[in-house]
């Protein structure tokens, strides 16, 4: 007969034994389906030379899963990936040790590039079929949901301008959502870039100094970028590039929070944008800078504490700006190089300068202006 005193032990052991377990990391699992065309991770795995999923196929990581790379690994999709963790049980990609920077993913798809004339109308007057067809690519595209990402670094490991052209999440011709993400210790290089694509990035903290640039989408891509928190930390020099920056895009940019980075806040390029309600806070440049033949609506936007100019509009683009309020920057509202500019019911104050016009700006103000 066991005693009170052995069982009393015997309770204590077992229960240390569960607690060791519990603080073990997961022995890392890989599995193949029997057709060969999905790649499950689970657990605790270690990358140790570049991972290739070939077109066809699905690299599916599990909720709780940690993948650790190697220095200088990529993962290259070809197929697709899915890595859907959650709040609970986040997906950690991450470099594999101290020091260890590994370069990122690459997703190469097979989506024809959008037709972006055809998305502006969407967003600029609404049309139900063609909002499905959008959501249709994102549904069958690749998706990181809770996912946190660090120790990640360009080969180089030093700034460098062609690393815009670089990120930690590369997509191209594919579709991509990405998620209630976290992104941190990036060094030099980009967060998400997307060329040529269907994207959508909400709900994400970009939390690093040396960031290039969070958010990157260009050359035909439509995106939805909202809800998004970009922290440069802009430090005396540091270089941390634009918060979100476009270039032949199409899309949605809204109600993200972007602060101290070391160039615009968002800068759009020869881009069609909706930017409402974001806020902008204390970056190096512009708050929001719209160039090289841009048609946007700037609606509802707070900027505050920037160096330059709170909006700015160059290069020939046409702006309707409504209801923005700008305060505490060395230029308020600044129209330059034949840009064309509806603007409305602005809160313009406390700025060095409040409305700065260029030469061969038209303009037209009344009485209620002032």
């Amino acid at each position: 007969m066991i005693n009170k005193y052995t069982q009393s032990i015997l309770y204590v052991s077992l229960f240390l034994i569960l607690i060791t377990a519990c603080q073990q990391p997961q022995i890392g699992k890989q599995t193949t389906s029997e057709d060969g065309k999905v790649t499950q991770y689970s657990g605790e795995n270690i990358i140790s030379e570049n991972l290739v999923i070939p077109e066809g196929s699905v690299l599916e990581i599990l909720p709780g899963s940690k993948i650790k790379l190697n220095d200088k690994v990529t993962i290259v999709i070809e197929g697709k990936i899915l890595a859907k963790g959650t709040a609970e049980e986040p997906i950690i990609f991450e470099g594999n040790g101290e020091d260890v920077y590994w370069r990122g993913l690459k997703i190469n798809g097979m989506v024809d590039i959008p037709d972006i004339d055809k998305y502006w109308n969407w967003l600029e007057y609404g049309d139900k079929e063609v909002e499905d067809q959008f959501f249709d690519h994102i549904a069958q595209g690749n998706v990181f949901e809770h996912c946190i990402f660090r120790n990640i670094a360009p080969d180089s490991r030093e700034f460098e301008r062609r690393n815009k052209w670089m990120g930690t999440i590369e997509a191209y011709n594919t579709a991509l959502k990405v998620s209630n993400c976290t992104f941190e210790d990036i060094m030099f290089f980009g967060a998400v870039l997307s060329q040529r694509s269907y994207v959508i990035v909400d709900h994400c903290l970009f939390d690093d100094v040396t960031m290039h640039k969070a958010i990157n989408s260009t050359d035909r891509a439509v995106g939805l970028f909202y809800k998004n928190r970009i922290m440069g930390h802009r430090v005396c020099n540091a270089r941390c590039a634009d918060g979100i920056w476009t270039k032949k895009f199409v899309g949605l940019i809204a109600e993200n929070y972007i602060q101290e980075v070391a160039d615009d806040g968002i800068d759009t390029d020869n881009s069609r944008a909706v930017i409402y309600r974001n806020e902008v806070k204390g970056v190096y440049d512009d708050g929001i800078d719209i160039d090289n033949g841009g048609l946007c609506f700037i609606i509802e936007n707070t900027i505050s504490g920037v160096n330059e100019n709170g909006i700015l509009v160059s290069d020939g683009s046409e702006v309707i700006s409504i209801a923005n309020k700008i305060d505490s920057c060395a230029f308020g509202l600044t129209l330059r190089d034949g840009s064309e500019v509806v603007s409305d019911k602005m809160d313009i104050q406390y700025n060095n300068h409040g409305v700065i016009l260029y030469r061969n700006i038209p303009i037209a103000i009344t009485i209620d202006d002032f």
